[in-house]
């Protein structure tokens, strides 16, 4: 990072979200992707902060800040050790249901080593294949919901840290100008595809944050 102010900001922002963190990098992601985003990097004492340098380019200052403080948060509230729980939680029963439909299918015998028993073990992939699919499908929802919700409380807890709603909702529209996003999908859309919260909703978050500071 050659900017030595907004460094310490974002070092700043990480202190008061409880996140130790090292210092601050910047990533050439724009040698692959028009895409702008920052992370956090490493474990405990030797984490960095990572920033996209298309997020430095295209997004002034504030709204900059609010990525950061979303990043942290999810940091701080240990969202990929509990996303890794719960997708753990949802493997084990989905395994199981795999099983069973393989069984259910072609028996729970032993395949035999003669051709008849490999014609049975490829006859068992190929039904587990498709009933994983299905399985997977089926269970989009939740784990989108799941996704969801951690992607609220990251937003709320930027909030909290950056206390700056402003720039929350003028990088929501500053996104969704940028994609030629839809601000507000279906609720089907939402339902089976959505893993972060709609725009709109993102920018109705910052705005109870708003009013509820004055």
């Amino acid at each position: 990072m050659r900017d030595p102010a907004l460094s310490a900001e974002v070092l700043d922002l990480a202190r008061r979200s409880g996140v130790e963190a090292d210092d601050v990098k910047v990533n050439d992601a724009s040698t692959r992707t028009t895409a702008a985003n920052a992370y956090v990097s490493g474990l405990a004492g030797s984490r960095h902060i990572v920033l996209f340098d298309t997020l430095l380019r295209d997004f002034p200052r504030d709204q900059v800040r609010v990525v950061v403080a979303h990043e942290l948060a999810h940091v701080s509230e240990r969202h990929i050790l509990k996303g890794s729980t719960w997708g753990a939680a949802l493997a084990v029963p989905g395994f199981l249901l795999v099983f069973a439909v393989v069984g259910w299918r072609t028996g729970f015998g032993a395949a035999g080593r003669d051709r008849a028993g490999c014609d049975l073990v490829v006859r068992r992939l190929a039904i587990a294949a498709a009933a994983a699919t299905v399985i997977s499908a089926a269970s989009a929802p939740l784990g989108n919901w799941v996704s969801r919700s951690f992607e609220r409380e990251a937003d709320w807890t930027a909030l909290s840290v950056s206390r700056d709603p402003e720039a929350v909702i003028g990088l929501h529209q500053g996104l969704v100008e940028r994609s030629l996003g839809v601000p507000d999908p279906p609720a089907a859309i939402r339902f089976w595809f959505g893993t972060h919260p709609a725009a709109l909703e993102r920018i109705a978050l910052a705005l109870r944050y708003r009013d509820g500071e004055q």
